[in-house]
């Protein structure tokens, strides 16, 4: 199903001649799929960087500081994971190699 909305996606963006990789990316969803493989990428790591947080406390007992602290740490990881999503020469679209044909990524 994936490929077959990414294929169509595509030929849309060539009969508009449109980038096939912008045209890809902008799915009208919110939020947009693309932002959350950013946010889950970061997960591991703004667990390692928040070390003053008690995990097993519920959200809401969280002093404002930490809160704070929290969000500002978890906004600058994404921003960065972002940015080399975006910098990345790694598109969703791509020249298909001869080995390709048979692979079904």
């Amino acid at each position: 199903m994936l490929f077959a909305w990414i294929a169509t996606r595509a030929e849309q963006a060539a009969a508009e001649q449109l980038d096939a990789e912008q045209t890809i990316r902008m799915t009208g969803l919110d939020p947009q799929p693309w932002d959350i493989g950013a946010v889950m990428a970061i997960l591991p790591e703004l667990a390692d960087a928040c070390p003053d947080i008690e995990w097993s406390q519920p959200l809401a007992s969280w002093p404002r500081e930490i809160m704070a602290d929290f969000l500002l740490t978890a906004m600058r990881l994404i921003r960065k994971a972002m940015i080399a999503r975006d910098l990345s020469g790694k598109g969703i679209t791509r020249k298909s190699k001869t080995n390709d044909a048979a692979s079904p990524l």
